[in-house]
């Protein structure tokens, strides 16, 4: 980037070089705006959006920009549409160095105007949940409408874009009827000059109206509310102006109310309708749902990109972002009273249930266009809100695409445009695209099955670990193979528990960070105790939820949630023994065996259940070795009975990989046996000098003193480990 003391140089020689601002640098034209033009106070004085606008003008109405001389040689003003700005001298002088200020044409300036969104700072944005649409996913999105709708739907249906912004999703294209609306009033500024026919207004779309509306159902419930032998909850169905004037009609030919009585409650709900704000900004959008006003009833098209964010929102391996409070509004208080659990925190989702009461008051063929997280069609956190969607709609079509397609969102996280038809009940599988930009156009990755699990095998092993027990005994919490969680509680588990399973969430996005395995129970609260009688389904999880780590997962599925295994399969059994094995070894494999750890006022000893050779065994590579005096006097305080994965070694048959990786790792143990003492002076953390140590401590050892054998040993378990992967998928784990 070139510094002022270039530019400086370059106006005493007579020389200019600016550029034209375009959506290449207008991101970097904002920064320096921001920073370098404004003073320190204006900077921090003007809220973001007004930075932005502020810039937006600058750039369309450069005509309109007055500059006024302060009383400091350093300090400014500009005047821009009649508001004064105070600004640095110098950086404004090298601002229209750097960039054109010139009059931009039309196109020149939709073309800038279109990344007016992207301006508004990261925190800011990402506090609210906005994100700017990029016009080639806007493009693909009305493809995929053009493909199922018709090419002419933008004339033949109502197209409102409640969460409008400036307008990303429709500035390019011409509507014969389109509404456009957004909370914040100085996007309605910035979008000015896009779709001018279109009826613009600022409206808060998840608290403006939702009262209101909700007593229009109970005005139309009103002439059955003290009427003997009407289930008014089962009328919830016909609480809508399609069906009430019928519904009338037969219950005052059964002498159930009088049509007076009905025809009252309708007029009464009309006449609350036309109070409300909606109908006040935008009345031919509530005259076309209804065929008011001589207007012929049309078909709506909800056409978003609504805001992301959770209340409480912390995003796996980034810092806690919480959002507090942003979900708190009129619509999240229905959703909670309808028990819609996350649903009700998130704003998307939030958005999408206002859509779903509207059209269940105006029954006139609504459908969904929406860029929204992918988490709401396959998660168990939003079962009930699904339930509630596909009970009503049907999924037609949409394509997926990596969240960092749209500025300031993760590369992990999926972002789906998907098209719901509420006109139909039929619940089809949600057969997606996924869609990635190669060399500048759209490609096709593949296509996914986002499935909806229903019988997750995390709640069944737990469904088999009693939470009341008489014959118990106190383990310590785990943090890491090697330390305790000294603020955490002592934890009380049954007589044969034998280790924790780290097990968070259910979902792929986990599996990276918070899936693991220990000799005690993990400290926090997704820990699940193993006991012996579910060792092996744990290990089965362990397996499947850690195979699909890494570069194994991918943008797409980390949303997709582990179900019970199909167990009938022939293959499963074999899965299950090879699965202690990866159990033992994976990089998430944390058991340990420690000795004398100082916790709640006691001495304690953490036994390593999880260790695969006998006590025989060890005793003999004890005695052949000099200098292991201290893991005699370990095995013969500490024995007693065999560790739970040997006797359960002794009674299954490995696959052949399975067998090798096991071989050469009790060799590797046996070979770095004599560098124990060694190790244990250098490094007295890694309790090594344990008969029973685990895999954990002994790589430790094995990195210092035989690395080249340890990655011997890692090529081995990888081809182990791509043999086991696709039998996650295979076996039911995962859905294909």
């Amino acid at each position: 980037m070139r510094t002022i003391a270039e530019l400086i140089y370059k106006h005493a020689k007579g020389i200019k070089e600016a550029d034209d601002l375009s959506d290449a640098n207008l991101i970097r034209a904002y920064e320096m705006f921001n920073t370098q033009v404004l003073t320190a106070e204006t900077a921090d004085r003007l809220p973001n959006r007004k930075k932005a606008e502020l810039l937006a003008q600058f750039i369309i109405n450069p005509r309109n920009i007055r500059v006024m001389q302060g009383l400091l040689s350093d300090v400014q003003s500009l005047i821009i549409n009649g508001l004064e700005v105070e600004v640095n001298t110098d950086g404004w002088y090298a601002f229209q160095y750097l960039y054109n200020l010139k009059e931009y044409k039309g196109n020149e300036k939709m073309k800038i105007t279109a990344i007016t969104d992207r301006l508004i700072e990261d925190s800011d944005r990402r506090r609210k949940g906005d994100f700017y649409t990029p016009s080639i996913w806007v493009d693909e999105a009305h493809k995929l409408l053009d493909k199922n709708l018709g090419e002419n739907w933008r004339d033949e249906y109502m197209v409102w874009d409640c969460a409008w912004g400036t307008g990303n999703l429709t500035r390019e294209y011409m509507f014969s009827d389109l509404y456009c609306s957004t909370l914040h009033e100085t996007d309605l500024e910035i979008g000015s000059i896009y779709n001018l026919k279109a009826c613009k207004f600022q409206y808060d779309f998840l608290n403006d109206d939702v009262e209101a509306f909700e007593n229009v159902k109970r005005i139309l419930r009103r002439p059955f509310a003290f009427k003997t032998g009407v289930n008014l909850n089962a009328m919830e169905n016909f609480l809508n102006f399609k069906d009430i004037e019928e519904l009338y009609i037969a219950a005052s030919d059964k002498g159930i109310i009088t049509l007076e009585e009905g025809m009252k409650a309708l007029q009464d709900a009309i006449r609350l309708i036309k109070s409300t704000k909606l109908y006040q900004n935008a009345p031919g959008l509530i005259d076309g749902l209804l065929g008011l006003n001589g207007k012929d009833k049309k078909k709506l098209l909800f056409l978003i990109n609504p805001p992301y964010g959770t209340s409480k929102n912390n995003i796996v391996g980034q810092e806690n972002t919480s959002k507090t409070g942003i979900a708190k509004n009129k619509v999240n208080e229905i959703a909670v009273d309808d028990n819609l659990g996350l649903a009700s925190r998130q704003l998307y989702a939030l958005f999408l249930y206002r859509i779903m009461l509207i059209e269940q008051l105006f029954k006139t063929g609504v459908k969904i266009g929406a860029f929204t997280q992918s988490d709401f069609m396959s998660t168990v956190a939003y079962d009930k809100f699904r339930e509630k969607l596909y009970s009503r709609a049907e999924f037609k079509d949409g394509f997926m695409l990596r969240g960092d397609n749209f500025q300031a969102v993760s590369k992990d996280i999926a972002i789906s445009f998907t098209l719901f038809d509420f006109n139909k009940t039929k619940t089809n599988d949600t057969i997606i695209k996924v869609l990635d930009i190669y060399e500048g156009n759209v490609v096709e990755l593949c296509k996914h099955n986002i499935h909806a699990a229903e019988k997750l095998f995390n709640k069944t092993i737990r469904a088999n670990i009693p939470t009341k027990f008489k014959n118990k005994k106190e383990m310590i919490p785990m943090k890491s193979a090697l330390n305790i969680r000294e603020d955490a509680d002592i934890k009380i588990v049954p007589n044969n528990c034998i280790g924790g399973f780290q097990c968070n969430g259910n979902a792929i996005n986990y599996n990276d960070q918070y899936v693991a395995l220990y000799s005690s129970p993990f400290h926090g609260a997704a820990n699940m105790n193993v006991l012996d009688s579910t060792a092996l389904d744990a290990m089965s999880l362990f397996t499947a939820r850690r195979l699909i780590s890494g570069s194994a997962k991918t943008w797409y599925n980390w949303k997709d949630e582990y179900e019970n295994p199909d167990k009938e399969d022939s293959r499963y059994i074999q899965f299950e023994r090879d699965s202690i094995v990866y159990s033992l070894f994976e990089s998430k494999s944390q058991q340990s065996s420690l000795r004398n750890i100082s916790y709640n006022g006691k001495q304690w000893n953490v036994y390593n259940e999880f260790f695969w050779l006998s006590q025989r065994e060890m005793l003999k590579l004890i005695m052949d070795t000099d200098g292991a005096d201290a893991i005699y006097e370990d095995i013969q305080l500490h024995s007693g009975k065999e560790r739970f994965v040997y006797k359960k070694l002794q009674e299954v048959a490995l696959s052949p990989d399975a067998q090798a990786v096991l071989d050469k790792a009790t060799e590797l143990l046996k070979s770095s046996f004599k560098y124990r003492s060694e190790f244990n002076q250098k490094h007295p953390e890694y309790h090594i000098n344990t008969w029973d140590a685990g895999w954990y401590q002994i790589k430790g050892l094995l990195k210092e003193y035989d690395k080249q054998e340890l990655e011997e040993f890692n090529k081995l378990y990888k081809q182990f480990e791509d043999r086991m992967r696709p039998l996650v998928y295979e076996l039911g784990f995962l859905y294909k």
